[in-house]
């Protein structure tokens, strides 16, 4: 009976282990599959191990890419904002300037919104939320219009090579946040949706 019953958790280990190998094999080699990613998305801990599949996965930059890190000066950008006005990211240096990531049909980029702009009144005198729209230009302005935000909005659609890219995201996945510090260098990046105790920690 002992026997038995160990023969049976063995048979399951092991069918456990290679469920996961191949699930892992997967992953490599075509991603994190989209609705998982959405589910992990919703929790915190979901959140931590979304990142972790995504930056064990994530393929190298594109060839002549230069990927910045925490420590290193943030690209001298000048991105149109909704109306096609160019606008120099420089322009908020001086202050702590936290960069989202995000577009229009990215359902927990939309959910992450109304947090972003309560911490941008709340922190309004220390620091500087700038969102970057990967979206058509049409599309962004048709959603900002019924969803008006109390932050700057930026185009990135069509940056080459791909900002996300530059700043370590080769995965390209949404929402993409990075924290800027007063002397335009950078101090740490984020993938998926920041919550509001997480906001307070990064801006205050």
């Amino acid at each position: 009976m002992v026997r038995s019953r160990s023969a049976s958790l063995g048979i399951v280990l092991l069918a456990a282990a290679v469920g996961f190998g191949l699930f892992g094999v997967y992953v490599y080699e075509y991603g994190v599959p989209p609705k998982l990613l959405d589910r992990l998305m919703t929790t915190q801990m979901g959140q931590s191990i979304a990142q972790r599949l995504l930056t064990a996965t994530a393929p190298a930059p594109p060839a002549g890419v230069t990927v910045r890190a925490p420590g290193d000066a943030l690209p001298t950008w000048t991105l149109p904002d909704a109306e096609g006005h160019p606008q120099p990211l420089a322009q908020w240096k001086g202050r702590t300037v936290l960069i989202n990531f995000w577009a229009t049909w990215c359902i927990p980029c939309r959910k992450e919104m109304p947090a972003l702009t309560a911490a941008q009144r709340a922190y309004a005198d220390k620091a500087q939320i700038v969102g970057i729209a990967m979206d058509d230009p049409q599309a962004v302005r048709a959603f900002l219009a019924d969803h008006p935000t109390g932050y700057p909005t930026l185009l990135g659609e069509g940056v080459k090579p791909d900002p996300r890219a530059v700043l370590g995201n080769t995965r390209l996945a949404l929402p993409f946040s990075v924290l800027v510090d007063s002397d335009g260098r950078i101090v740490r990046t984020h993938l998926g949706p920041l919550g509001t105790r997480q906001l307070a920690q990064w801006l205050r």
